[in-house]
């Protein structure tokens, strides 16, 4: 009759398919069977006070003084775009590395892709900690 049951202990349940069930835990890691893991979806939601004290600066900072968030914003954005950055450089030189023949001292390119990223890397360092006192300040 297109009514679903499911069977709890010995009684026939009418099923429902907007049930949910959502169990909390204090455990701050639970170790759960793998079965746990495949019949259900389990979130971490772990709250740390430092996390919420970061919130809570950044709510009242975005009310007080937007200007200091918006420059915050930005510092972050510039944080993140500098690191990946960072990572481009590294991965690049890895892979000129690795496809480099013969004595590498007298690779031409290798040497100049080297002191290229060294400069870079160096530049992005010098941002970074800017970035990082700046920070700091905002806070």
């Amino acid at each position: 009759s297109g009514r679903k049951f499911i069977k709890l202990g010995d009684k026939s349940v009418e099923w429902d398919d907007n049930f949910r069930l959502y169990m909390c835990t204090k455990l701050s890691n639970p170790n759960y069977p793998p079965e746990v893991y495949g019949k259900s979806m389990v979130i971490n939601y772990g709250i740390t006070q430092q996390g919420l004290q970061a919130q809570l600066l950044n709510i009242v900072v975005a009310m007080e003084r937007s200007d200091l968030e918006k420059t915050r914003e930005e510092l972050i954005q510039s944080m993140s775009d500098n690191k990946a950055t960072l990572k481009t450089l590294e991965e690049t030189l890895i892979r000129e590395l690795a496809l480099a023949t013969g004595n590498i001292l007298d690779n031409d390119d290798l040497i100049s892709t080297l002191e290229e990223t060294k400069e870079q890397a160096a530049e992005i360092a010098r941002k970074l900690e800017i970035a990082t006192t700046t920070a700091k300040d905002i806070e």
